[in-house]
């Protein structure tokens, strides 16, 4: 992008969290392991990916899981 301003079109990953999902917590005294399953409505879903707009090999992505702060980077070490 060499200093220009770009527009990148980019569209919510929903696949990120395949189905089944779960998270286990290991219980520090030998006790019983806690599992909790998660469905992908039962997370905030904040990674988002896609191209630059007229560069079709461009890869864009950005999480907004935490607060954006820092311009996006490309994926792709130069633009066509």
């Amino acid at each position: 992008h060499n200093g220009k301003n770009v527009i990148s079109d980019l569209y919510l990953e929903e696949n990120i969290i395949p189905d089944g999902h779960f998270l286990r917590i290991q219980s520090p005294n030998q006790g019983q392991d806690i599992i909790k399953n998660f469905t992908k409505t039962d997370l905030d879903l904040c990674h988002y990916q896609g191209k630059v707009r007229g560069s079709p090999n461009s890869k864009v992505a950005i999480s907004t899981c935490m607060v954006v702060s820092r311009e996006l980077s490309l994926m792709a070490p130069t633009l066509i």
